[in-house]
């Protein structure tokens, strides 16, 4: 799945997950999902690349310092 695309439509155009559905011909449910993915996927990266901390469940960065 393209998940650069649906986050775009999503976050920089403002498409709702309606529009983004009849836009990309997708059921409502598989745009939320996707959305969700490419979330996940970007938070990954960026973890990975050294672009920002990583966050312990309870919100504190890793290594015991508070944000």
């Amino acid at each position: 799945p393209d998940y650069r695309q649906i986050l775009l439509l999503r976050k920089i155009q403002g498409f709702s997950y309606e529009e983004i559905s009849k836009a990309l011909h997708l059921e409502v449910g598989t745009v939320k999902s996707r959305i969700f993915r490419a979330r996940k996927r970007l938070c990954s990266f960026l973890i990975n690349d050294g672009n920002i901390p990583e966050f312990s469940s309870s919100g504190k960065m890793k290594g015991g310092e508070s944000q």
